[in-house]
């Protein structure tokens, strides 16, 4: 039997209005921030069965052009099945005993994958905080104060580190509620509502935007425990095997598939620095073609790394296929600085 939680929202934080630098021992943050990100792990609850379904809007680069669809998940100790339904496209994936069945009949907008997994998962992944340096940010949204922990990396220079150059994770003051996170390239997601759910606090309506942009939105319709069968675990009429991890394709490859660059420009401070080397992305090209999730990787200058995630954003790729299928990839992109050049010098796929 299903056990419904009525759902609680609240307004969105939109507005930035104060930002202040805060000492902080690294060891506190951490631990804090480990805390509320398994608070809201819903995706990690592994000791009960259960099962989600979400309610999804997703919009173009500009906020236009809503597509609305609904993604169910049944989760069960390790394994899981998972159902994007979009007009007449439907994505399901079953992960059972250690591998993956797939079926994909027409395309599914990349940020309903987004949202899904930021309602499963708003806290940082296991790479993100390796080898990180955290830095603490009071701001206030909409006049509420949070604690904005943010994962860097070690710098040359000295600064402020912009919330999307690097991760961040902010809590409200005097809470250890996770309630907003900034993604690599400015993807923001606000959670607006929150539920309790076998002990832990998860989110019940988000906002995604990116670039100030809102592209998805997503409100949990139902979430409860329930009695699987052995069904459950079966793949279904034409879900066939496929590889468990994201395929990752090389850059020269990629590049072929690019389609519209924009051009990156150097402010006279940096020019004026000299600052070389080269700025390497890890990046995800989408199933529309977009740049997502780009981390850097190894950059020499942080105002160098703003600037080409800034640049590479707004580029348009040639969806990868395999099987005939659109599908989200893995791959790198290299900016090479030159010393006293005012242009980037080579762009190395």
């Amino acid at each position: 039997m299903l056990f419904m939680f009525r759902l609680t929202c609240r307004a969105v934080f939109y507005l930035l209005a104060l930002l202040i630098s805060a000492p902080a021992f690294a060891e506190d943050l951490a631990a804090r921030l480990q805390h509320a990100s398994a608070v809201t792990d819903l995706g990690g609850i592994t000791e009960k069965p259960w099962y989600l379904k979400l309610d999804v809007t997703t919009f173009d680069a500009k906020g236009q052009n809503p597509q609305a669809g609904t993604i169910e998940v049944k989760s069960m100790g390790e394994d899981r099945h998972t159902v994007f339904a979009f007009g007449d496209a439907r994505h399901s994936e079953l992960l059972s005993g250690g591998r993956r069945y797939e079926l994909q009949r027409g395309t599914i907008p990349y940020f309903a994958e987004v949202a899904l997994a930021r309602v499963l998962h708003i806290g940082p992944d296991a790479d993100e905080v390796a080898g990180v340096e955290y830095q603490l940010q009071h701001k206030a949204f909409n006049k509420v104060p949070f604690d904005c922990i943010i994962l860097g990396h070690e710098m040359k220079s000295v600064g402020v580190i912009s919330p999307g150059v690097f991760p961040a994770y902010c809590l409200q003051r005097d809470s250890e509620l996770l309630r907003i996170s900034y993604n690599y390239g400015a993807e923001l997601t606000v959670v607006n509502g929150i539920g309790k759910f076998l002990d832990h606090q998860v989110p019940t309506s988000i906002t995604i935007s990116e670039a100030g942009v809102t592209v998805a939105t997503a409100k949990v319709t139902m979430l409860g425990t329930f009695t699987p069968s052995a069904k459950d675990l079966e793949p279904a009429e034409g879900e066939a095997e496929v590889g468990l991890m994201r395929p990752k394709i090389g850059g020269n490859v990629m590049s072929g598939k690019l389609l519209s660059r924009a051009p990156l420009y150097l402010p006279p401070d940096v020019k004026q620095r000299q600052a070389h080397g080269s700025v390497v992305l890890r990046v995800v090209i989408g199933r529309d073609g977009h740049v997502h999730n780009i981390r850097p990787m190894t950059f020499p200058d942080p105002d160098l790394v703003a600037l080409t995630i800034a640049s590479v954003r707004q580029w348009t790729y040639s969806p990868y296929m395999l099987n005939d299928i659109p599908t989200d990839v893995e791959t790198t992109i290299t900016y090479n600085f030159g010393q006293g050049s005012v242009d980037v010098i080579g762009i190395r796929h």
